[in-house]
């Protein structure tokens, strides 16, 4: 049922012909009201005959504009689920999605022109990243969930939108989506409870399905365990001490894990990387692909295409794009968000029978061996299906003949 939902939304919108962008980029109509502000098919990107797009902000809080990008679905718009993407980071624009991994389009190399590409969904990023921008004041996960719910609120009011308000919603994500992913659901649950106590009015959001690939649950699990492996041995002696002893990294971040403070978790974040995640790396970084020849990366053309200001024109932009914003990032770590676990929320998603799919790519992991680390976060997670999880034979999932990927399935999870 879970593989079914997932090609029924990528169904949704299938490839189209090659198309050119014009050299200037004029297109769309404006529609501003109190906390909200877009173009309407700008013709940027989503070129698709009678397939719409809607660009621009909505007013999350004071001085809190969330730059937003949606796309309507190019088959059965009017029932098609609404599909929500988010990057990671924390703190990078989910344009990266949009225009190099599943969005719309792809952007060539000399920022002229595009192909359209067999996926749309909604793509915004988080406040001053991409083209949001206004003051910072999200620090967690937890309360990125809760600015994007209100995100919701305002869109679902919206006329344009409000159709949108009854549909099922699939969330997707990928990096730090380990992070957004189960607690941007749980904060949504949460809120439909208050909904439905009538103790707080409010449009619910249902969502169905999660889907997050390559993404950081468990710090311990994401950080270590995968790379131990591969270290020398006086390395491997050393970092041994510093993950096991009982002052040491994993006995830290269980009292971090254990509603630590922001002192106790930021301690251990920097105990962790210090004695732990530096010797491991040495010099290289972690983005490191120890095999690298035939690794390929689709172009980053796009930046300077977000740079025309015709282009930002056209989609309502404000502001000059930011791809990636280290404060973000920072903010973040005052709380030290990112050595928090959430494989207890993603195992309550599960138990509650949430439609899952958690993939990762093994061919392009970098030194950090990111597809073993996410199974052995999901080998961590504990849930009803977890012993039958961990007993599951890998099959294979074949493409026209050829098999380009493993899966393991239990409950309404797929992996």
């Amino acid at each position: 049922m879970l593989f079914r939902s997932l090609i029924f939304w990528l169904a949704v919108c299938y490839s189209e012909a090659f198309r050119i962008f014009p050299k200037q980029v004029s297109h769309g109509q404006k529609q501003v009201q109190g906390s909200y502000r877009f173009m309407v098919d700008s013709r940027v990107c989503e070129t698709t005959p009678g397939v719409k797009s809607y660009s621009g902000y909505i007013d999350t809080g004071n001085n809190q504009s969330m730059f937003f990008w949606f796309f309507e679905a190019r088959n059965n718009p009017k029932s098609a689920p609404l599909g929500l993407w988010l990057n990671g980071g924390p703190g990078c624009s989910s344009l990266f999605g949009a225009l190099q991994e599943n969005g719309p389009c792809r952007i060539n190399s000399d920022s002229t022109a595009s192909s359209l590409n067999p996926y749309s969904w909604n793509t915004y990023a988080p406040i001053s990243t991409g083209f949001s921008y206004g003051s910072r004041n999200v620090f967690s996960s937890d309360q990125a969930a809760a600015r994007v719910w209100q995100f919701f609120q305002t869109f679902f009011s919206i006329p344009t939108f409000s159709q949108y308000a009854t549909r099922d919603m699939t969330f997707w994500s990928e990096s730090y989506g380990g992070h957004y992913g189960p607690k941007f659901t749980e904060y949504f649950r949460a809120q439909n409870a208050l909904i439905k106590a009538k103790k707080l009015k409010a449009y619910p959001i249902q969502v169905t399905s999660l889907g997050i690939y390559q993404s950081y649950y468990d710090y311990a699990q994401k950080k270590f365990n995968h790379v131990l492996d591969l270290a020398k041995p006086a390395t491997l002696a050393v970092v041994n001490t510093a993950l096991n002893h009982k002052n040491g990294c994993l006995a830290q971040l269980k009292s971090c894990a254990n509603n630590g403070s922001n002192d106790v978790c930021q301690e251990a974040d920097n105990f962790c990387a210090q004695y732990v995640s530096a010797p491991l790396l040495g010099n290289r970084s972690t983005y490191y692909f120890p095999n690298n020849k035939n690794v390929t990366f689709p172009s980053l053309s796009f930046l300077k295409y977000l740079d025309r200001s015709d282009v930002r024109r056209a989609i309502g932009a404000e502001s000059k794009f930011m791809a990636c914003q280290d404060d973000v990032g920072d903010d973040f770590w005052t709380t030290a968000d990112a050595v928090r676990p959430t494989i207890a929320s993603l195992g309550r998603l599960l138990d509650s029978g949430l439609r899952t799919v958690i993939w990762a790519g093994v061919r392009f992991s970098s030194f950090l061996r990111r597809s073993l680390g996410v199974y052995r976060s999901l080998l961590a997670t504990k849930w009803k299906y977890s012993k039958q999880f961990a007993k599951a034979p890998w099959k294979n999932l074949s493409v026209h003949g050829k098999v380009g990927a493993v899966y393991k399935t239990a409950g309404d999870f797929l992996t």
